[in-house]
């Protein structure tokens, strides 16, 4: 698709969203529709998408988006990501399986790779084979896979399309809720979806004081933001804890569409804020009591922080010219690793010290 027919697409997407925000935000809360619109209006002069805006809270009776300090649109923060981090390079970073092949060749802890499925063509083993076709990948998975191992599409986001698979005799687990042999999980990955190539990793683990905190067994992770500095230095500057709810598997919190709870993080110290969740058209709310039971979220210690902090800044500068970097660090029995790195990271949508956040960013 063309620059154009991209730019097209966008705005036609940015239209057609109009009138269901308008009208969601004008019935909705109850006020006057010459208001509402006012009020999208402002959101649009200060380049949020109807979605974005509506999401945020910023089509509330009162909001103004263009002097809410509280959030930046999309289209403003990834003008700022973009002037620190050249796109050429965001392959290092959007493509899993070469994060995790780059990440393992620089020395830095992340799962183990066991293999890379693609559709149509001969993947990777870590055996040392190239598996390709149907029998070759199902007796990779049946034979050659650990007990427990972890499928996700090297071009996904949000969690979408992640499997945890558990072996359970001659069949698989999968994310808890449905068993699957190693045919169907070949047929799957090679028919359905949006997605032709997959990683297969290590199954990793939570620190045991993370699962007690919120009784889950999904791993979760802290998306820690870094800078490298004009001079070399790395400013870890901004980290928040994705905190699972429920039987939900992966940690992504989507403005609130999980379920899951946000946490922003004393960079300091690795104590917890207050957890936050999300009201479809308010905005983001408070929470004082943590996923687990009754347990207060506010000042809890997340494990081994001074160890996830050296991580972030010894990876750093192994992926310049990108400066800016938003990193998912697992927290396990074993220490820090990295799951993830994201290439435009979101900004704070949590109410959480937005002009702290850009304070550290160069000004453009």
């Amino acid at each position: 698709m063309t620059i154009n027919a991209r730019r097209l697409r966008s705005w036609y997407l940015i239209l057609k969203a109009i009138p269901p925000c308008y009208l969601k935000s004008a019935t909705g809360f109850g006020f006057h529709p010459v208001a509402a619109a006012r009020t999208l209006a402002a959101a649009l002069q200060a380049r949020y998408t109807p979605q974005e805006a509506f999401t945020l809270g910023l089509l509330r009776p009162g909001a103004d988006a263009r002097t809410d300090r509280r959030f930046i649109s999309s289209s403003r923060m990834n003008e700022i990501q973009l002037r620190l981090n050249p796109p050429s390079w965001s392959i290092v970073l959007v493509d899993k399986s070469v994060f995790y092949r780059y990440c393992s060749a620089a020395g830095l802890p992340v799962p183990r790779l066991f293999g890379i499925f693609l559709r149509n063509r001969a993947g990777w083993s870590y055996t040392g084979g190239l598996p390709e076709g149907r029998e070759a990948w199902i007796h990779f998975f049946g034979r050659e896979c650990p007990d427990e191992f972890v499928v996700k599409p090297s071009l996904g986001r949000s969690g979408r399309g992640v499997r945890v698979l558990v072996r359970t005799g001659n069949d698989f687990l999968e994310n808890g809720v449905r068993t699957v042999d190693a045919a169907t999980l070949y047929h799957e990955l090679t028919t359905t979806g949006l997605f032709d190539a997959f990683v297969i990793q290590e199954r990793i683990h939570n620190n045991p004081a993370l699962t007690a905190f919120t009784h889950s067994e999904g791993l979760q992770t802290a998306r820690v933001h870094t800078l490298v500095l004009p001079g070399g230095d790395v400013n870890v500057f901004y980290a928040y804890s994705k905190l699972i709810t429920g039987a939900n598997v992966v940690d992504n919190f989507q403005r609130g569409a999980t379920g899951n709870l946000i946490a922003r993080i004393h960079v300091d110290t690795g104590k917890l804020h207050p957890a936050v969740t999300h009201r479809r058209g308010v905005g983001f709310v408070p929470v004082p009591v943590g996923p687990g039971e009754g347990i207060i979220t506010e000042g809890f210690q997340l494990p081994c922080w001074e160890e996830v902090k050296s991580l972030v800044r010894r990876a750093a500068p192994l992926f310049l010219p990108l400066r800016h970097i938003g990193w998912d660090v697992a927290m396990t029995p074993q220490g820090s690793m990295l799951i993830e790195g994201n290439f435009t990271p979101d900004a704070p949508t949590a109410g959480a010290a937005m002009h702290e956040f850009l304070a550290a960013l160069p000004r453009i």
